[in-house]
Formats: C-alpha cells, structure tokens, sequence
C-alpha cells in the first residue's frame, strides 16, 4: 500500500474523478494520463506536483481542462513548464471540488473519521521463521475439561477490562430482541449501510477490509482496472478491457453460506475474471440467522452463481471439521486449479450462540482450527491471502491459533472495520502470503491437532495448541494480543453502554447515519446505484444468419494472389448450430437459424449458465434433455459473455476469452453439471487440411477473418503479408476495426459436412489453390503461410 497521507489520499481521490470524468469514453486516454500523474508523483507519493493541481483546479472548467490535457498527451514536455502555486490549491478550490463531486454522486471523504482504518500488521523474522519446528506434536498439545466459562482468562487481556466485558454482554442478556434491535438502528453510525445491494452485511464486511489492504485481497489495487469493471459514476462504461487478459482470480468461500462474500468477490473481480469454490454445512433451516444455511443461489444478483463451484465434502455434509471433509475439499480444489491453490481464502464459520454469547470464543475453537487447516491447504505459495472471522481472542487456544498463522503467513493483522458491529465480539484475523513454512509444517501439525479432537475422552477439550513458555518468551507477539485487546475491549464496552443510553434518550444517536453510509460506500469503492437490465432484444436484429456455400463464401480462393491464412477453420461433431442467449436472471432462450422465433428453454430448470451471455453453439438433440449431463456444450463463437462484448474483436481473441469464460463457469441443469467446452480455430492451410482429412471427418466451418473491404494479400518483393483495403489499395495495420465480427460471421460463414469425402474434392481445390500461390509468388509449395 502506498505510503502516503491522508490529505494527498483525498487530492489522489479527486485527481481521478476529474480526470476519468473527462474521458470517461476513451480509457486508452484516461491510462495514459493516470500514468502521466503517476509519474509525477512517483518521489514522494504526495500529490504535490504542480501537474496535479493544474488538474484539480480545472474542475470549474472541463472544456478547458480536456484541451489542456489532450496537448499534454500529444507533448508531455508541457508539464514541465508548469509552475507550481504558492497557495494552497485544495482550499481555494475546495468548494467547487465539492460541488461537482455532488454532481457526480461522489461525496468528500471526512478523514477525521472512523472510516479510514489502517490495519496494524505483525511480521515473523524471516530468519528465525526459517529454523522454527515442532519436533513433538504432543508436547505442544493441552488436554483439560471443558471450560464453560471464560471469566478467568485473563494472561492475554487486562483482567479489569475482561470482567467490565463480560458484565456487560451479560446485561444486554436482560432485554428483548426487540429493544436490542432498536439499539443497533438507533446507535450505530454505520448501520443504514447494511448490505448495500448484496445479500447481506456479511459483504460490507469483505469490502471494507479489502479497502483497508489497499484493494490487495482482490488483487484490485490498479484503479483503472477496478474502476472500470465497477465504475463509482453512472455515466462511466463498464468494459472488462484491462482484465480480460489477466489469470483467473481463485478464491474459497468456507462456512460462506447464503453467500454474500462469494456475490461480493464474484462482483469485484467482475465479468468472468474469478471463480470461487464453496464449502458450507448444509442445514435444514437456510433461513436461519447467523450464516446458518447453504448457498442460495437465487440471491447471488451483483455476482453471477454460474462462477461458484459449490463442493460439500466425500461426506456430503459441508462438516469443514471433519478431517475427511476437509481433506477431500482440499482435493477438489486443488484439481481444478492445476494444483496451485486459490488467491483468497475467506473464512465465516459460525455456530449459533443461542444465549452463550459471552462463551462463543470457547465453542468455536474446532471450527476456528480447521479453518485455518483450510487455509493453510488452499492459499497459493508466497501469494495467497486469508480472512477469518474470529469473537475474542483471550484464551489460550485462540492465542496460540493466531500465533501459528503469524509464522505461517509473511505477516497478518487483526482487524475489526467500521462494518461491523462496535458491540459485538466478530472481528477478522488476516494473513497476507502464505509462506513455505505455513504449507508444511505448520499444516501437518494443525491437521494432527484435529485429529486429536476426535479421540478426545468424554468431557475433555484441547484448550492450548502453543506451549506457554512459547508465547510467554515471545514479548513482540504478547504486546501486540494485548495491545489489540485492550482496544478492542474498551471500544466495545464503550458501545455497549451507548447503546444502552441511546434506548432510554434516542437524542444521543448518531444524526448523520445517511451520510455515514454514502461516505462509506464511497470510500470502500462500492457504488450506490442500481444496476441496469439486460435487454437481449436489443440484439434480435443482428441475428441474420444464412449458410453459405464455400466458393460464395470464399470467393477469391481461386485467385492466385490470394493468402489462405485470411480465413479460419474449425472442425465441428454437428453441422445444426443455435444461438444460446440466457437474461439477467440467467435464463435460457434459444435461436434457431433461419426461424426468428426466439425458444425459451422452460421444461426444466436450467440455470448456472452465466447471465447476460450471447453464444453460438454446437446443438444435439440431447442439448437440453434429461441426459443433459452427457451432452457437453460447446461454444463456436461468442458475442457477449456475462456483459462483457467481445462481438467486434476478432474471432481468435473472442474464443481466448470463450476459454477463460467457459473454464470459470460451472453451468448446471435440472441440478446436473454440464461440461462446457470451446471449439479451437485455425488458421486455414494446406498443412492443417490434410491433417484434418486424415484424423477427423466431421463438419468443417470456414470463416472469413478480416471485414469484406480489407484482403490479406503477399507482397512478393517484400516476401510477407500485407492486409489491404478496397478500394482504396492502402496497406493497413492491424487493429479490431478490420477485423469480422461475431455478426458477420453469422451471415458469411459456411459448413461443409462432406468436405472430406473424394467426391467433394474439397481438399484437392484447397491444395490447388496453395501450389498457384506458391508458383505465382517464387514460393517452395513446401511452405506453410
């Protein structure tokens, strides 16, 4: 995270408004001024450059602004010559950067306030990491009865405090859930943020401790790339351009259920760029409180389902705490990720309190543990990072949990955001970068522990993991637990006792709740807006489609000039082709071509196919019948996946991400899983057709790559190929604009079904074709183009 202050943090803020709401339509400009301030900011990370407020006081004038910007990218020199102010620019311009933030729905942050949390990180030497072991697993392991209280724990606390804490929380045990509600709504600043538009709070949650990292949780910390996918301002384009290329983002959602954090992840990362894998214990009552209930995958709207992989365990329960559950979960994983583990890993485990919540620390110790084996199993090497939801952190078992993820990960944090709660216990431990040490030694010991739990005598509990004299001469670690206790102790009395007064005088309750929660979604980076409907009639006009035969199709193959790479070929198991489109809720219509009836596919309950998508498949008759499961999917061409429009780029690119987009996408069918492939082109040569001839007798599909007024041509005194536009006779370069779209191909493509039958000679025209080329242009017809 970037070293920097709060003043320059909000000057950093509203550099990036004005400068993405002047080209909020052309981002390759916006990049290139971002990085322009970037550059100038790069020695002391303070936004002082005279660059910078140049910007910030050109806000009253944006016509003026644009025109001085746009000379900036055509001569950076000018920022040179730029003097910088004496006075202080964000006051004289203070007002008027308000106004139009207003005006952009975006409010000044208040940086006195609660809101701008940084986490107080703990890092393990390196060096005395390295040499750390257990040599006797039993020696490190306590076994006493079972505590049922925590009143005398106080080794890693004030003891004053820990009694004042536990008086407290009993008292509130004497009103009704009534006046308890009424005390949150009443006394809380950040109540009215609730969960924003996902499912719950359990998201803002998430959110708020991702802003904290500086967006490093998500791997979000590039604005452009954040702001783009999720855009703070209406008026701004989503466009899913600067992520498309980039790896998958992996995560883990462990005891998650109905979801909110998956919806959340799935939201920021957007598009198809994430996939999440799901563990949570089934119940009987999904409704429960408490994040008691499985999955709910109707209720994942700003994050699409159809990206969530949902693994129960060999047991089928969601028990984490069972070794075999756990162990067969880490399996599951690790096979769909080429065995490297996820990016993240988000722990929100929770047991019904059910009147115990002054103990909830001592009944979570085993599923706190084995969260921490999920970790330990799941996150990448030296990349992966882990968030755990935790109550106190006074016992000795806990204590000694965190200690051991403190040497297991680079370093990790304690955190408890403005998003939750001040009166309760929850809070997040956070590790950052999973280390050698913490994949291996540290996991084979926890693993070991939950083993033990299992063949504990009636009445018994493991209750330390760490050796007292460990901790004990371990003074860095015991300062920051008690450090952290004891602030988190005195804010929360302080809550509780607020709460209390603001029942009996609700004139003491914060006054600017709605204010709260617009500066907090703002500063999370969470837009308060709705989002927009997918109208898939806005395409039906495109959907002409004509088979073609291939010399109409291809007419110049028969010109000796011709270079056959300008066409693509792809080999098919079916020549019937549908177009698959499925809606905001990710229902599915079909497209027959040649009928303009759009069928809506309503026998049964087809969902998990990612919504707002618009595909062109290979279809059987077993597509959509009971049998589903034994008729992959398979994507010839792509127009729009999950809202990103890929029509327009050329058909390589658009299958790459059909790729990435079908590999993430887990696609369900009367609650079967369906495979979901893609359908690999080629360049068209001699090389590949024989090879085809040989191997496959399929259906072959040929498609024209560049538009109908741009040719792929050789230029045989240079010796390499050179796309022309007609009839101009200009030699162009490369870009999308010349390249066929989804659309075109629709109507111009053909297939072939006998093409390697002799009596289609297909493959001898296509072999012709090449040896004129060759003879025409001085070419060995050994050559492929």
């Amino acid at each position: 995270m970037l070293n920097i202050s709060n003043d320059a943090r909000l000057r950093r803020q509203h550099v990036y408004v004005n400068v993405q709401t002047i080209f909020s339509s052309e981002p390759e400009k916006f990049d290139s001024i971002w990085n322009l301030v970037l550059e100038n900011e790069k020695d002391d990370n303070n936004f002082h450059s005279a660059f910078t407020y140049r910007i910030l006081n050109g806000v009253n004038n944006q016509s003026s602004l644009k025109q001085f910007l746009n000379d900036v990218l055509e001569n950076p020199e000018i920022i040179q010559t730029l003097t910088k102010p004496r006075f202080n620019p964000d006051a004289s311009a203070a007002n008027s950067l308000t106004d139009k933030l207003k005006q952009l729905n975006i409010k000044p942050t208040h940086l006195e306030d609660a809101l701008h949390e940084y986490p107080q990180t703990i890092k393990y030497t390196e060096r005395i990491r390295s040499a750390f072991s257990i040599r006797d697993f039993d020696e490190w392991i306590t076994v006493s009865k079972i505590k049922l209280t925590v009143d005398d724990e106080d080794k890693y606390c004030d003891p004053d405090l820990a009694k004042q804490i536990v008086i407290e929380k009993e008292d509130m045990g004497n009103y009704s859930q009534k006046q308890k509600y009424i005390m949150r709504e009443i006394a809380n600043e950040y109540e009215k943020v609730k969960g924003a538009f996902f499912q719950n709070r359990e998201a803002m949650k998430l959110a708020s401790l991702d802003r904290m990292f500086n967006f490093a949780l998500t791997d979000e910390s590039s604005d452009r790339k954040r702001m783009s996918k999720n855009p703070m301002i209406r008026s701004c384009r989503t466009t899913n351009e600067f992520s498309r290329n980039e790896e998958t983002f992996f995560f883990a959602d462990i005891g998650g259920g109905p979801g909110a954090h998956a919806e959340f992840l799935l939201w920021r990362k957007g598009f198809y760029n994430a996939k999440g894998f799901g563990c949570t214990m089934k119940s009987k009552y999904p409704t429960k409180p408490n994040n008691m209930g499985d999955y709910e995958r109707k209720s994942f709207a700003a994050g699409s389902f159809a990206f969530f992989d949902t693994y129960y365990g060999i047991k089928g329960n969601g028990d984490i705490c069972d070794p075999e559950n756990l162990k067969s979960f880490e399996n599951y994983v690790k096979e769909r990720t080429d065995g490297k583990g996820v990016h993240l890993v988000v722990c929100d485990g929770a047991i019904d309190p059910d009147g115990r919540e002054t103990r909830q620390e001592l009944f979570h110790n085993r599923l706190f543990l084995c969260e921490f084996i999920a970790a330990l199993s799941l996150c990448r090497i030296n990349e992966g990072n882990f968030v755990c939801k935790l109550y106190d952190t006074v016992t000795p078992f806990t204590v000694g949990l965190i200690y051991l993820m403190w040497v297991a990960f680079d370093e990790i944090a304690i955190c408890k955001p403005v998003s939750v709660r001040p009166a309760c216990s929850e809070k997040f431990l956070v590790g950052n970068k999973l280390t050698e040490m913490g994949a291996t030694v540290i996991k084979e010991y926890l693993t070991y522990v939950n083993e033990q739990f299992d063949k504990l005598p009636e009445g018994m509990d493991i209750t330390q993991v760490v050796q007292k004299v460990v901790l004990d001469l371990d003074t860095k670690f015991l300062k920051f637990i008690m450090e952290h206790n004891r602030k988190v102790f005195l804010a929360q009395i302080n809550s509780l006792q607020f709460y209390k007064k603001c029942l009996k005088n609700s004139k003491l309750s914060p006054l600017n709740q709605n204010k709260a929660r617009v500066d907090a979604l703002e500063y999370w980076n969470i837009p308060n807006i709705s989002r927009d409907g997918f109208d898939l009639r806005q395409f039906y006009h495109l959907f002409a489609y004509n088979d073609q035969s291939t010399f109409r199709t291809l007419p110049r193959l028969n010109d000796t000039h011709n270079v056959l790479s300008e066409f693509c070929v792809q080999m098919l198991n079916s020549s019937d082709h549908r177009i698959l489109m499925s809606d905001d809720r990710g229902y599915i219509h079909i497209l027959q071509p040649n009928n303009p009836t759009i069928k809506g596919i309503r026998n049964a309950e087809y969902h998990g196919f990612p919504p707002r998508s618009i595909v062109l498949i290979q279809h059987k008759n077993g597509n959509f019948g009971p049998e589903s499961q034994n008729f992959p999917l398979r994507i010839i061409d792509a127009a729009v996946l999950a809202n990103d429009e890929v029509a327009f780029l050329p058909l390589f690119l658009r299958l790459k991400y059909a790729k990435k987009f079908a590999q993430n996408a887990v696609v369900r069918f009367d609650g079967k899983r369906i495979p979901l492939e893609v359908t690999s082109a080629y360049s068209l040569n001699v090389t590949q057709i024989k090879n085809f001839s040989e191997n496959y007798h399929g259906t072959l599909k040929l498609s024209k790559l560049y538009k109908e007024e741009y040719k792929l041509t050789w230029n045989k005194d240079k010796r390499c190929e050179e796309i022309i536009h007609f009839p101009t006779m200009d030699v162009v370069n490369k870009d999308n604009r010349i390249y066929s779209s989804f659309w075109d191909n629709l109507y111009s493509a053909c297939k072939i079904s006998d093409w390697a039958n002799s009596s289609s000679n297909f493959v001898d025209k296509i072999t012709e074709i090449h040896r004129k080329f060759c003879v025409c242009n001085d070419l060995s017809d050994t050559e492929d183009e």
